[in-house]
């Protein structure tokens, strides 16, 4: 087998060896990028599906917030607020609004509620107030700091 070697040494010029070393190192480095590449993509397969479920349950979410306030309004047998414009409580969302503390936090913020407001609001009605003050609690007095 060793003078098989010489022989072939002897015949061909050593860059036809580096080039075959050279090829046949590409080749191994091919098989075995390709089989860490399958590898990866089987053992993180499940992040993609794990992503589409969850995608299809935060579609969900809107459909299940309307049927939790139809829920909510059709169980609770004393309605909190009455059912008239602006909103008002009944006996039974005041009692709630003083186990919460509802005044102390409209005492907390009240300056606040008076800068969303304006200054002339002495001039609006109980209905623009209402209004006003719910966009300002739904928007941006989350992002406030008090």
């Amino acid at each position: 087998m060793e003078k098989v070697f010489i022989e072939l040494i002897k015949q061909l010029n050593s860059s036809v060896f580096i080039l075959l070393g050279v090829v046949f190192g590409a080749f191994i480095a091919s098989w075995k990028l390709s089989t860490f590449i399958a590898t990866w993509k089987t053992k993180h397969q499940h992040h993609e599906t794990a992503l589409d479920k969850i995608e299809k349950k935060i579609d969900m979410i809107p459909a299940m917030s309307g049927k939790l306030e139809l829920i909510y309004n059709n169980t609770l047998r004393q309605p909190v607020v009455a059912s008239h414009s602006p909103i008002g409580l009944t006996d039974f969302g005041k009692k709630i609004a003083t186990n919460i503390k509802a005044d102390g936090f409209v005492d907390r913020h009240y300056n606040l509620f008076l800068d969303c407001l304006g200054v002339d609001y002495q001039r609006l009605n109980a209905f623009d107030i209402q209004k006003s003050l719910f966009s300002y609690i739904g928007g941006e007095f989350k992002e406030s700091k008090p």
